[in-house]
């Protein structure tokens, strides 16, 4: 922020590349993304010294020792890249971002195991109330549908999850009682214990339409 005090006061002589970096910059304790114009630099505003001005010093002096680049940055740029737990895409066509669910324990392994196989969730003989497991549910779909802006994948990314569920030893049933995950237009809308009435909107494809869910 205190780089961003300084510029602003000479706003008007930044390049559009600049302000775009300074404007939509975004911090999470050691995580740091920012969207880049095509000929901007991001590695000329990182190190400050004292020829340039910048965010994080480029030296500092610890009893006498000079430390050079105190803070290494692994930068990673690209038309797509991760960013905490999500995947953030430059569509260009689209003149917008898109984003979708990143899960880095996809890509880790330990002992031949893919750690996003192993159980995050109660164990179906757990003493917690049916209600609370069942809220465990909702709450990941409300995490899905904050990551991603893209339905097709909101609703894969739920089914992935029931089915792990299910694995784990979570029956499955295909009545319309219990937990039902619908949707109505472009929202996503999560209703418990009661039937759809009839005269209710059911635009969803073939297979939503089976109202699958999962008892506990």
């Amino acid at each position: 922020m205190t780089y961003a005090h300084r510029r602003l006061k000479v706003w008007s002589t930044l390049s559009k590349g600049e302000k775009l970096a300074i404007t939509h910059w975004k911090r999470y304790i050691g995580d740091v993304f920012t969207p880049l114009h095509d000929k901007f630099s991001v590695e000329s505003i990182l190190y400050k010294s004292e020829s340039k001005d910048g965010i994080f010093p480029e030296e500092l002096i610890d009893k006498g020792i000079i430390i050079k680049k105190p803070l290494d940055l692994n930068i990673e740029k690209g038309i797509e890249v991760n960013y905490l737990d999500v995947t953030v895409k430059a569509d260009k066509r689209a003149n917008n971002l898109a984003y979708r669910v990143y899960d880095k324990r996809e890509h880790l392994e330990i002992g031949g195991i893919i750690l996003s196989s192993l159980r995050n969730f109660p164990d179906v003989e757990s003493k917690l109330s049916r209600q609370a497991k069942l809220s465990c549910i909702v709450s990941e779909m409300y995490r899905f549908n904050r990551r991603t802006n893209s339905q097709k994948e909101f609703v894969q990314k739920v089914l992935q999850m029931v089915n792990k569920r299910i694995e784990y030893g979570y029956r499955k049933r295909h009545d319309r009682k219990s937990f039902v995950l619908r949707r109505v237009g472009n929202s996503h809308i999560w209703e418990s214990g009661r039937k759809l009435d009839k005269n209710e909107d059911r635009t969803d494809s073939q297979d939503q339409k089976k109202y699958y869910s999962t008892e506990v």
